[in-house]
């Protein structure tokens, strides 16, 4: 249920206390609103606060008045309170170092104590330590800190090598233009030679080939794209199961790698067989679903040209999820407007290739493809 905040106090250091009457507790917070730690409970025990009404603070110690029982439980803090105290006094007296080693000392006594990360991440992070801040901050969760710190981090690895960088891109420039000097030079000579033992379009693992990479030409110019597709057999279901799994392989890749600030999974906990059902189970529903539906409904699509069709007009999703993992990685959550952007750029690219298709394989109207997409959903 709800809490039912009863009374809140303000001690020192910005900390505040609050009880609450649903469970009978007591809460503590930074200045920043971080739970530093609770106690009490509704136990029937001596002396033990069971419906608290107020708090107030006596010096160091907490006073909690007990509404029922007509009762005040006068506490004082114990030693893992104390460091939390002093932790926090020390940082913002400005002694980080100080600072640091209590909260070290803390997480002796709780290794699970998420603060004591952060405020030792907040010591780093003052001293010029952004990576080992960076560190801490991921171990306390703090995506917010860890962005701070990776700003910095990036600033100051961008001006430390910036001359290897602009040099890096130069190098790569020169070998784009080297490489396609190359290729052309080889097309002009492959023309002078004829009898070959077999032609391009014989060999299969280059028609293989040129199958997968009609998808670019499908996911720019849908229309003519998914026709050939149907018509002339541009693609099959070799090069669509590749792309399937290139999808899996790019969900996989995300939830695992993806930057700290974006991803809010735990990657201890990936179960890959999860991950790749996650998308292969929609991804033959809507297969079979919408042979099933389509077929009592004029649909002209074999299972065969929904299967390739659906898969084609997946490829935005690695075309642009596969670089944002990158991403991910280097920027801040104040940049993460444009992660969000590409994102959603990447679904409803999908999403309208996917009309495209099922309209054309079907032979479909614009309404009546909306219809049938909608019940297979």
């Amino acid at each position: 249920g709800n809490s039912s905040l009863q009374d809140i106090v303000v001690g020192k250091n910005g900390m505040y206390s609050a009880v609450d009457l649903t469970r009978g507790r007591a809460f503590t917070y930074d200045d920043n609103g971080n739970l530093l730690y609770a106690f009490g409970a509704p136990v029937f025990e001596r002396n033990a606060f069971r419906t608290p009404a107020a708090i107030e603070y006596l010096g160091d110690k907490m006073v909690v008045l007990d509404r029922r029982m007509n009762m005040l439980t006068v506490m004082e803090p114990t030693a893992y309170a104390k460091a939390i105290h002093r932790a926090i006094e020390l940082y913002q007296s400005g002694d980080y170092d100080g600072s640091a080693d209590v909260w070290r000392q803390v997480l002796n006594q709780n290794p699970n104590l998420d603060i004591a990360y952060s405020g030792i991440g907040r010591a780093l992070l003052r001293q010029g330590q952004f990576q080992e801040a960076m560190r801490m901050y991921r171990l306390g969760s703090d995506r917010e800190g860890y962005s701070q710190a990776l700003a910095l981090y990036r600033r100051d690895w961008i001006n430390d090598n910036f001359s290897a960088i602009m040099t890096g891109i130069l190098v790569v420039i020169a070998l784009v233009y080297a490489i396609s000097f190359i290729v052309k030079q080889r097309k002009r000579r492959s023309t002078q030679y004829e009898g070959l033992a077999y032609t391009i379009s014989e060999n299969k693992f280059v028609a293989y080939l040129q199958k997968l990479k009609y998808a670019f030409h499908v996911i720019v110019r849908p229309g003519d794209g998914f026709w050939d597709l149907k018509h002339e057999k541009r693609g099959d279901m070799w090069s669509a199961t590749t792309i399937l799994g290139l999808v899996m392989l790019t969900f996989i890749l995300a939830r695992q790698y993806t930057g700290f600030p974006f991803n809010m999974n735990d990657p201890r906990e990936m179960n890959i067989y999860m991950e790749i059902a996650s998308v292969l189970v929609p991804f033959l529903l809507w297969c079979g679903v919408n042979l099933a539906l389509t077929s009592i409904m004029e649909g002209k699509g074999s299972l065969k040209e929904i299967f390739i069709t659906t898969a084609y007009a997946l490829v935005p999703i690695i075309l642009i999820h596969a670089p944002l993992i990158v991403i991910s990685r280097v920027i801040t959550l104040d940049e993460g407007a444009f992660y969000y952007v590409f994102q959603t750029i990447a679904a409803v690219w999908s999403v309208l290739l996917l009309l495209v298709g099922m309209s054309t394989i079907h032979d479909y109207s614009f309404g009546k493809n909306i219809a049938t997409s909608g019940l297979t959903v």
